[in-house]
């Protein structure tokens, strides 16, 4: 989904533990992106404790967005999570296909269309 600006997105949890990656990230809007290797970021932790508060604030954060939209998926309606999802990044549409949002949702495109048209 949107990523605000400066804001850090990766595949974190598997690059550290040296497992493949099971996702791809997209870029759907020019960005900046860094490569760097996860032995000169495990080394640079050791001696940065800048740099380690950082990944374990990142981590919790990743964690915390899992659980809430795991939570979200069993809790909510698709009409609350669409809601939510377009009150946060309202130009949403702009940026990505139906199909892609309304896998987001984990709902058809043929649900999203109706939640649109009932909006």
């Amino acid at each position: 989904m949107p990523v605000e600006p400066a804001e850090f997105v990766a595949d974190f949890p598997f690059s550290f533990y040296g497992t493949p990656s099971r996702v791809s990230i997209t870029a759907q809007l020019p960005c900046d992106i860094y490569c760097v290797s996860v032995k000169v970021i495990a080394e640079r932790m050791g001696d940065d404790r800048v740099l380690s508060d950082i990944i374990m604030h990142s981590t919790e954060a990743v964690f915390s967005t899992v659980y809430d939209r795991y939570m979200a998926l069993y809790t909510r309606s698709a009409n609350e999570r669409y809601h939510d999802l377009i009150n946060r990044h309202p130009d949403l549409f702009t940026l990505f296909s139906l199909k892609d949002i309304a896998s987001f949702l984990n709902i058809t495109p043929t649900h999203l269309s109706r939640l649109r048209k009932n909006l």
